[in-house]
């Protein structure tokens, strides 16, 4: 029995009907409902490239001793899921790497999914604010949260900005797919310095990669553009 820690009405979108969800942390015995929603999400996908699946190793890891995974259940029905990872210093694929950060304290973000029948509902942003929430209690020692994002992926791109986090880098990963690394300091703030904000569109990615070198970070999108400041700490 899993222990619920957060219940809201939501709507199925088909019936138009409320239902009541729960939310609760997960666990090896819930491996193939996670598979078979992410494989049901990445079907629905017009751009599949959009989603950065877990692999079967991956979600064992993070089910395990790895990571945490947060689920949404309405009745018995698994409707949603968002997960994180606690990698290896030594992993490859560590994005503390990227930010030339103490690798052994990194945490990343990693997929959420939503089945098609609820979306609509802010479950993402909901799941965001009780994993971190849990993640912050259970591992106080991870204070670097990063993640990657897809510039075409609006959706995750709020998400992440809604919860704290920032463009950091912009850069080809996973076999060459353009990604920002985005990154959240747990135990600092980062300042701005108001005179120096730049709205570019998404699309630019030189403009993007420019800046990001010249110490600028992005931290908010609007209207198809995103908007960088420069850091002043």
């Amino acid at each position: 029995m899993t222990k619920t820690l957060r219940e809201e009405t939501v709507r199925h979108q088909p019936s138009q009907e409320k239902e009541k969800v729960t939310f609760s942390l997960l666990g090896l015995p819930h491996i193939s409902e996670i598979r078979s929603l992410q494989e049901k999400v990445k079907e629905k996908l017009q751009q599949k490239e959009l989603l950065q699946a877990l692999t079967d190793e991956e979600l064992t890891f993070v089910l395990g001793e790895g990571g945490m995974v947060l689920g949404v259940y309405a009745e018995e029905e698994l409707i949603a899921f968002r997960a994180m990872m606690y990698p290896e210093a030594d992993d490859p694929e560590n994005l503390g790497k990227d930010l030339d950060l103490d690798t052994t304290k990194v945490a990343h973000q990693e997929i959420s999914c939503v089945d098609p029948d609820y979306q609509g509902n802010g479950l993402q942003k909901k799941m965001g604010e009780t994993i971190m929430q849990e993640f912050s209690e259970a591992r106080p020692d991870l204070v670097h949260v990063l993640c990657t994002v897809h510039p075409g992926n609006e959706a995750s791109l709020r998400d992440k900005f809604h919860h704290g986090m920032v463009i950091a880098d912009l850069k080809e990963k996973y076999a060459g797919k353009l990604r920002y690394i985005m990154y959240l300091p747990m135990n600092e703030t980062i300042h701005l310095d108001a005179e120096e904000i730049i709205s570019v569109p998404v699309n630019d990615i030189d403009q993007q990669k420019e800046l990001l070198k010249e110490n600028y970070i992005g931290y908010d999108y609007a209207d198809g553009k995103v908007l960088y400041g420069k850091r002043n700490n």
